[in-house]
């Protein structure tokens, strides 16, 4: 592992003298690529030029955004291009990453914010029982089947004292869903608004509420315990149901005032567009202040906005090509920078690898099965089962945030199963 991957997996950085954030020029003897601002410019040129070239390639054999954003991040990481040589070091030297890496969690934040604004709630009602159904069965069938498959491996075969100690958060964290997960792939596929595809975005937002709720009541249960109070785990849900209360009844109500001001037929406001993007930082500031994902609150606003125009379509207008071109692909860039795939050990990937075939059997099975029963035609059913087992960025945040769990809430989640076992 070279110095850098290093140190971003442990969260070591190295000091170094401050010579200011812009350069004087060449002509001034100043090398640009030796300052903060001028090295942003470039890695958001090369990652977002990279991602557009590969997604121009990769469009017609029907692959995702996300495919060509997650081959980049490898490709600009130490995997490939990043692993310790000239053009590492110049690109993308270790003093930049903490200024880059703020701009490439800002994009991921606007990102998931857009993803709501892009949402219509109301199609889960009229879909009813049967997203009801299929998204409950989709969460619940894949998370038992993975988890006890992932004990049964930690019985049975010897691995690595890290992933024994680890196997069954990855067994879980391998069954989550994410209705931005399959918004976004539905979008790519232009079946948004298909049949099928309203289905799947009901299913996977009751599959993803679910989800969601246990990532956070684990996270919850981690962070408590390791906070200065008795009390940290029910001030964190009285918190985020303040969170809740905040953005449907305040912020919410303020926004559909802002569509009221503003007539059929005039363009919305750019100072009420400024007051959205107000409350967008102000949630992910409050998130972060209780000690909640910072990621939560724009969520929950995105999904709060009024739909359609004007707010809505004013809103993507603005930020969904910067934030989706630009500033997206920096985030899977940096996120590679802390994976290195000449280091992964075999014995350790068919382990993982059985569990996410694992997972994906059963959240194929958590879907069809309900499907059949709710008399779908066969192909449909198994159509929205591929789509319901999809991945993408969410997963790879909710990897990222998971580094939180670590051996205490292993433990404790150990403990409590074998106590179910016995």
């Amino acid at each position: 592992m070279n110095n850098k991957t290093k140190a971003l997996s442990n969260g070591t950085w190295v000091c170094q003298a401050h010579k200011g954030f812009r350069s004087k020029g060449l002509f001034f003897g100043d090398n640009p690529l030796n300052f903060p601002t001028p090295i942003l410019y470039v890695q958001l040129s090369i990652s977002a030029l990279l991602t557009s070239f590969l997604q121009f390639i990769l469009n017609p054999l029907g692959e995702s955004a996300f495919a060509s954003q997650m081959l980049v991040g490898i490709i600009l990481g130490p995997s490939v291009l990043g692993g310790g040589n000239a053009f590492a070091d110049t690109v993308f030297p270790m003093k930049s990453f903490y200024i880059s890496e703020t701009f490439a969690f800002f994009g991921v934040m606007f990102f998931l914010f857009l993803v709501g604004v892009k949402m219509d709630i109301s199609v889960v009602k009229q879909t009813g029982r049967k997203a009801l159904v299929i998204g409950i069965s989709a969460f619940f069938v894949p998370l038992i089947l993975n988890m006890g498959f992932a004990f049964v491996l930690q019985r049975t075969v010897t691995m690595e004292p890290k992933l024994h100690e680890s196997i069954i958060i990855i067994a879980a964290f391998q069954c989550m869903s994410s209705f931005h997960v399959i918004a976004c792939l539905l979008a790519d596929l232009k079946l948004l608004n298909s049949e099928i595809g309203r289905l799947a975005v009901s299913s996977s937002m009751v599959s993803g509420v679910l989800s969601f709720a246990l990532l956070t009541l684990a996270t919850t249960v981690r962070q408590s315990s390791i906070g200065r109070s008795n009390f940290s785990l029910p001030f964190m849900g009285i918190s985020m149901f303040c969170m809740f209360i905040l953005t449907v009844y305040i912020m919410r109500p303020i926004m559909l005032w802002m569509v009221a001001q503003t007539h059929k037929g005039k363009p919305f406001k750019d100072s009420y567009i400024c007051y959205v993007f107000i409350m967008v930082m102000s949630c992910s500031l409050i998130g972060e202040v209780m000690g909640l994902h910072f990621m939560l609150g724009p969520m929950i606003l995105g999904l709060a906005v009024p739909e359609g125009p004007p707010l809505g379509s004013a809103l993507v207008e603005k930020l969904d090509s910067y934030i989706s071109l630009i500033l997206l692909p920096s985030y899977f860039v940096f996120s590679a920078a802390r994976i290195n795939l000449s280091l992964i050990k075999m014995k350790t990937v068919w382990v993982v690898e059985l569990l996410t075939v694992s997972s994906f059997c059963g959240k194929l099975i958590g879907t069809v099965v309900p499907s059949l029963y709710c008399k779908m035609p066969a192909v449909d059913a198994f159509s929205l089962g591929f789509i319901m087992s999809a991945q993408g960025i969410i997963d790879v945040i909710t990897l990222q945030h998971g580094l939180l769990l670590n051996n205490p809430l292993v433990s404790w989640l150990y403990q409590h199963l074998s106590q179910l076992q016995s």
